[in-house]
């Protein structure tokens, strides 16, 4: 299989950055191909590499709308936002851009939401 994981550097978005290492390693152990997209690579680069893909694991967005107008199997992760399909976060405050007025009102501000989606429980849902 071959896994494209977006590494976004945006608030709300970022995945820490040794959970897509872990990740990419595990799949890598397994015998899949990955792909790391990020936001500093050219858009189109992004989306072929994403085209070229069996699966797109990553926050909700630009590049998760278009793996699944792709066609591609999507691993969300939902931390910030709860509307998509994936692993949610399971922080009590998880999915609060879709209850939040203000985005700036998040009290954390460091992206708890993301980290508390593990490497295992990414893998978990992919594998199932």
């Amino acid at each position: 299989m071959r896994v494209a994981i977006y590494h976004s550097d945006k608030i709300f978005h970022r995945w820490p950055e040794s959970y897509v290492g872990e990740l990419a390693q595990k799949l890598l152990d397994r015998g899949h191909r990955v792909f790391i997209v990020k936001d500093d690579s050219p858009k189109e680069t992004n989306e072929k590499v994403i085209s070229e893909c069996d699966c797109f694991v990553g926050a909700p967005g630009e590049y998760y709308a278009i793996a699944k107008e792709k066609g591609l199997r999507v691993i969300g992760l939902l931390g910030a936002t709860k509307k998509g399909e994936g692993v949610v976060s399971s922080i009590a405050c998880a999915g609060c851009m879709d209850v939040m007025d203000n985005l700036m009102d998040c009290m954390w501000h460091d992206d708890l939401c993301m980290a508390e989606i593990t490497p295992n429980d990414v893998l978990g849902v992919l594998c199932e």
